[in-house]
Formats: C-alpha cells, structure tokens, sequence
C-alpha cells in the first residue's frame, strides 16, 4: 500500500513537471507589430521573427532574437545575458554579462568584448542596442526596440 501511494505521487509530480515544462518551452516570445529586432553578423544584416526576454530559471536576465519562430527553436540570432534589465551600459567582459552568437550553420560562437546600452525598461518593455567582437573575430552589432518582457 505505501509503496502504491508512493509511486502514485510520483506520478503525479512527474506530470506536473512535465506539463510545466513543455508550456513554458513553446514561449512564441513578442512578436507584436511594434517590437523589432535586427542585428550584423559580419556583413550580413538580419531581421528577427522570434523576438522575446525574460528571466531564465536562475533569475539571469535573457534578451533574444532570431531567424527561428520560438524561444526553443530560435534559429540564426543572438542571445545576451545580462546582470540585470535595468537601464545602462554593460560590459561584456564583466560576467554574467554576455552575447551567444548562432550562426547560419548552427554553431554557437559567444562575445570576447563588447558592450550592451538598454535604452529604455518600462511596461514590461526593453530597448537597446549592442556591439561585440566574437570569439571567432566576427564584428556583431544591432538593436532591438519595444521586446516585451515575460515573467
């Protein structure tokens, strides 16, 4: 009997974190017709269709964008970690700040130097810009306006 109670509230605890988890990795970010995304890579200017930020599982500030249309699928774009969602510049030598690049071939390049400016944090929206040397000597720079925040 307590092993039957047992298994049955594992069950139901594996449930839950499953349903949790497949509802908060389909995230389709902010694609609301005032928000945008574009960014550098060496020459080769693009436009993101996922745009979103938000607080990862350990609390890290995450603004994204890329080619792809969701958060779990992103395709070509960036990702940059940051301190905090506060207005000001960061450096991206200072930790947790930082950029991870996803080039056209699927390879994850991160930023040697750099820096990231949010212009603007207010109604759960975020703008800014940033400029960064990659690992791989790629220049990287763009800017994204009015990306809505999500818990």
């Amino acid at each position: 009997m307590k092993t039957t109670i047992s298994s049955f509230i594992s069950l139901i605890v594996l449930t839950v974190i499953g349903i949790f988890s497949i509802s908060s990795c389909n995230k389709s970010g902010d694609n609301t017709a005032n928000s945008s995304f574009t960014w550098i890579y060496g020459t080769a200017s693009y436009t993101a269709n996922f745009k979103g930020a938000y607080l990862t599982w350990s609390l890290t500030p995450v603004i994204m964008g890329g080619t792809g249309t969701q958060q779990n699928s992103p395709g070509t774009g960036p990702t940059i970690a940051l301190s905090s969602f506060s207005t000001g510049s960061y450096n991206l030598a200072t930790s947790p700040n930082s950029i991870l690049y996803v080039d056209d071939l699927g390879f994850t390049v991160p930023s040697a130097t750099g820096t990231v400016t949010i212009t603007a944090y207010s109604n759960n929206q975020i703008s800014g810009n940033f400029s960064a040397t990659l690992t791989n000597s790629v220049a990287l720079s763009g800017s994204f306006a009015n990306i809505q925040v999500n818990p």
